[in-house]
């Protein structure tokens, strides 16, 4: 026959509960380390989670401390980030979550062929710029919006970055300059104009001289000899 282990009783019943009781420990003992290992890793996610909330609100609080506008924007046009400066530039926005060109009295400049610099950023992947002005009191701001591509696996859609940064002392001194240059340009015109009129003028003056002294001394004098010779050279002078 086949040998096997058949005890008899009363050690069948031992070996039953001992097996009961092994087969119990040892499953207790693997509910108790999967618990202790689920509540590690728990705990582990909540410390991330707790640290990743930290350095986000630090970064924030960061990018809300610039005096710069910047924010994140899809390829659908929807706003994904944007710090305190950069909503305050967008309050003409319709909604909040989708951008627009900025610039409400005076919009952004788009590019030679009409292209808002964004969408050329997204559809090809190259950086964009331009300028727009915001009223401020009487008077207004120029900001200059500065878009950059951000890097995005192939199964991304394309994300852009977009700066906004004050121009408006640059602009004021481009236009100073401006200025000084066309008033450089108008002064020489003009002493090229005094120029050209001082030599028809000094000539005219002088003839104008030669001629009073002449008619006195026609006046003066009744020699009629001596009076011919000044006619003639009146009639030289014309």
């Amino acid at each position: 026959g086949v040998a096997g282990w058949n005890p008899t009783p009363p050690w069948d019943t031992v070996a039953d509960v001992v097996a009961f009781v092994t087969t119990l420990g040892g499953v207790t003992y693997i509910v108790a380390h999967s618990s202790r290992e689920i509540r590690a890793r728990e705990n582990a996610l909540l410390r991330a989670r707790d640290r990743a909330s930290l350095e986000y609100q630090l970064l924030s609080n960061t990018l809300n401390e610039l005096e710069a506008g910047l924010e994140v924007v899809d390829a659908e046009g929807n706003v994904v980030f944007s710090n305190k400066r950069a909503e305050q530039l967008a309050h003409e926005r319709e909604t909040h979550d989708r951008w627009v060109c900025p610039g409400r009295d005076r919009p952004c400049e788009s590019d030679a062929e009409g292209t808002c610099p964004v969408a050329r950023a997204l559809e090809e992947g190259i950086a964009g710029r331009c300028r727009f002005a915001v009223p401020e009191g009487e008077g207004e701001r120029v900001y200059e919006m500065l878009s950059f591509p951000l890097a995005s696996r192939p199964d991304e859609s394309p994300r852009l970055m977009n700066l906004y940064v004050d121009r408006t002392q640059v602009v004021l001194a481009e236009r100073r300059l401006l200025l000084a240059e066309r008033l450089a340009s108008l002064g020489r015109i003009a002493q090229g104009v005094a120029h050209e009129l001082n030599t028809p003028l000094a000539t005219i003056r002088t003839l104008a001289t030669d001629m009073r002294d002449a008619l006195d001394e026609l006046e003066r004098t009744a020699d009629i000899e001596h009076r011919k010779r000044i006619v003639a050279d009146l009639a030289e002078a014309k």
